[in-house]
């Protein structure tokens, strides 16, 4: 199941059960965006990232970044057909977390 969220749900989530947080964004914006702390680095649209996908635990809980939205809203939809059972996108992305905690 996807279920897009808040910052502020994304970061509860985050703070209080052992979800994985996955950035799926390049190394460049990573490195002058910033990142959310304790994240996995999954870089959407390498030759391997489906593979690194499908190493990943289908049954953990995800929660899933990038600058806006529109690219964990994707890759949440290719967990979810992969068989994953609980992916979160963050609505807004690492912009929208900047703007609410800094």
């Amino acid at each position: 199941m996807i279920t897009t969220i808040e910052p502020q749900h994304f970061k509860t989530l985050k703070l209080a059960s052992d979800a994985i947080v996955l950035d799926v964004r390049n190394r460049k914006e990573q490195f002058e965006e910033g990142q959310i702390s304790g994240n996995v680095i999954l870089e959407m649209g390498t030759q391997y990232f489906h593979d690194e996908l499908e190493q990943l635990d289908k049954s953990k809980r995800y929660l899933v970044y990038c600058r806006s939205g529109n690219r964990s809203l994707q890759v949440c939809q290719q967990m979810d057909y992969m068989g994953f059972e609980e992916v979160y996108s963050l609505n807004g992305g690492i912009i929208k977390w900047k703007e609410i905690f800094g």
